[in-house]
């Protein structure tokens, strides 16, 4: 076999570290080790080899093994845990003392537990790929020159190509339909849907599922901001984290929403004794987190937001990796884009693009909200055509929710939630729901019924009753329910087949 020329130049390059100091590489560390999304994204740009202490490369090598067993990289107690283990197999093997070989572990992860600000994550992913590109290529061009003087003249091309792709994201190929099909169906029906709280609504949807972006469609002061409130405290009553990005309002708002819909308080009625106790109370029951986050109109970007959710999963402050998590945006028209384009709708859908990709890279439930234009605010029923600037917005999204109302529903405080539009499941369809204004309270007043004459401004809606002896069926996908509940539900689907 021919020696390769050029061998000693690649295991140069290969050899090489990050040319960074020691602290900015405890903030590649802490993203490596206590970020579930770094390794999924950026795991091709990334060697443990890199690092120049071997405590470091050693923590790296346990964050690519949990990558490889679980699909997502490790929170940092998990980093921490699987060190501990690799320590006490290592003192088993050779009879060292336990407590010595762990010190400079214990002492690294301390250091990395506060390496890294929520404001320099993206400079360090950024300089973290550069890095590595720019190795891959140095090392692609050496490898390609052998391939010349072997009389290969299209491996230095195919072999850049490759290179570039480094940190990109593009690496995965997909999976093999024929060889891994059923594994990937497993996957699918294992993540349970959520349900939206109606159970109408919830016959009609199903529910909203991970990485899907449902938009509530209204005029001004139609309950957008209130439907969404909802949508987030049930969400997290069915055991999910969520994070509320408020972009209007006064900065007590979406918390006064909250609180009228949890605990049927309002500052000022109720004592900030009995607030704080109701609140305790809850927190206690569901043992999950609600964020809220107030950013100014026209000054939050996309990228924004995904920095500050990492930040809050690098504080554990949410656990994307062992708990659902939902995102709530209110809402992505008066967000900023990334750059500035040559019109307002395709700035618009650069943020709701934004959004998506959020529910993608963080494998979550996005719930977002979308301004209907004048003449769909006076609709008996409105749809994609009257969304106010951006008609792609239901191209792109999951399923469009319309807020409805005529005259006489405003004055009785009653609304039509409206499926526009569904991928997964029915639409045309709507429930009739009564509106508690005060305390940010929907219920549910009727069944669904079919959208047509009667929805369409010709003949007023009617209650319609469903008959108790009429089966209702499944959802199309199942929802996030407790054993009991999936047992009964598993059982009166058999009886209906």
């Amino acid at each position: 076999m021919t020696s390769n020329p050029y061998q000693e130049d690649r295991d140069r390059i290969a050899g090489l570290t990050y040319p960074f100091e020691r602290p900015y590489q405890l903030k590649v560390l802490r993203l490596v080790v206590g970020d579930s999304t770094f390794l999924p994204r950026y795991g091709d740009a990334l060697q443990p080899r890199h690092f120049e202490q071997v405590e470091m490369m050693d923590l790296a090598r346990l964050a690519g093994v949990h990558l490889e067993k679980h699909g997502r990289g490790p929170t940092l107690a998990a980093t921490e845990q699987a060190a501990r283990d690799m320590i006490a197999e290592r003192c088993r093997r050779s009879g060292q003392d336990e407590k010595k070989l762990w010190a400079p572990y214990a002492r690294l992860l301390k250091e990395v537990a506060t390496a890294l600000e929520q404001s320099e994550i993206p400079d360090v992913c950024e300089r973290v790929v550069e890095f590595a590109k720019d190795q891959a290529i140095r090392l692609a061009v050496l490898d390609g020159l052998a391939d010349l003087d072997a009389g290969d003249q299209s491996g230095l091309f195919s072999r850049l190509a490759k290179a570039r792709e480094v940190g990109s994201g593009h690496s995965d190929r997909g999976f093999d339909f024929f060889a891994q099909a059923s594994k990937t169906f497993v996957n699918r029906r294992s993540v349970g849907a959520i349900p939206f709280g109606w159970p109408g609504l919830d016959r009609i949807t199903g529910g909203h599922g991970r990485q899907e972006t449902i938009v509530v469609m209204g005029g001004p002061k139609a309950f957008k901001t209130g439907s969404l409130v909802n949508m987030g405290a049930n969400a997290y009553m069915h055991g999910s984290d969520v994070v509320h990005y408020q972009l209007e309002g006064r900065p007590d708002a979406a918390a006064r929403r909250y609180l009228g819909k949890f605990a049927r308080m309002i500052p000022g009625e109720a004592s900030d004794e009995d607030i704080d106790g109701r609140l305790a109370e809850l927190r206690k029951r569901f043992r999950r987190t609600l964020w809220i986050k107030r950013f100014p109109i026209n000054t939050v970007t996309a990228s924004m937001l995904s920095s500050h959710l990492r930040g809050l999963a690098l504080d554990g402050l949410i656990d994307p990796a062992n708990r659902q998590l939902t995102v709530v945006v209110d809402y992505p028209q008066i967000m900023r884009a990334e750059r500035q384009r040559d019109s307002l709708r395709h700035e618009q859908r650069e943020c709701y693009q934004g959004v998506i990709n959020i529910s993608r890279e963080w494998d979550c439930h996005m719930l977002t909200a979308a301004q209907l234009n004048r003449a769909g605010a006076d609709k008996p029923v409105a749809g994609p055509k009257d969304l106010s600037e951006c008609f792609a917005i239901s191209q792109d999204t999951d399923m469009g929710i319309a807020i409805c109302r005529d005259q006489d529903e405003m004055d009785r405080e009653e609304a039509r939630f409206v499926v526009c539009w569904s991928r997964e499941t029915e639409d045309h369809r709507f429930i009739r729901l009564s509106l508690d204004k005060k305390y940010t309270r929907i219920e549910e007043i009727d069944p669904e019924i079919p959208t047509g004459a009667r929805a369409n401004g010709r003949h007023k809606p009617e209650r319609i009753a469903v008959p108790e002896q009429e089966p209702l069926g499944l959802p199309k996908r199942r929802l996030r329910l407790d054993d009991a509940e999936l047992d009964r539900e598993e059982t009166e689907a058999e009886n209906f087949d």
